[in-house]
């Protein structure tokens, strides 16, 4: 009984793999992924490379770095005060500091 338990129950089991969980980390920055949050990454690391601002450039230049933003939609709407709340949350868990571009249009065409 024991063994055919075992067998039914080890069949339904689905493994995930190594490539999942890369996929998970590039995609949503963890993984073990909070499915009430829909927000993915965007890589902005090549567009980084060549800006001035060394807190971008040097992990875009770095072999092993990368730089990464959350799409927030209607993120524009989020009023200095709160950003600087989400600043003063994060630093809770060591981060030094938040940086932010609001998008309030997007131009169509050169």
């Amino acid at each position: 009984m024991m063994r055919r338990l075992f067998k039914t129950v080890s069949m339904s089991i689905c493994l995930i793999s190594t490539h999942d969980l890369a996929e998970a980390m590039r995609r949503y920055g963890s993984d073990k992924r909070d499915l009430r949050v829909t927000l993915e990454l965007t890589d902005l690391t090549d567009v980084m490379k060549d800006v001035d601002f060394k807190v971008f450039s040097t992990p875009a230049n770095s072999p092993t770095g990368r730089v990464a933003a959350l799409r927030v939609p209607k993120g524009s709407e989020i009023t200095r005060g709160e950003i600087d709340a989400y600043t003063q949350f994060v630093a809770i868990y060591g981060a030094r500091g938040l940086a932010y571009i609001k998008v309030n249009g997007r131009r169509q065409g050169p």
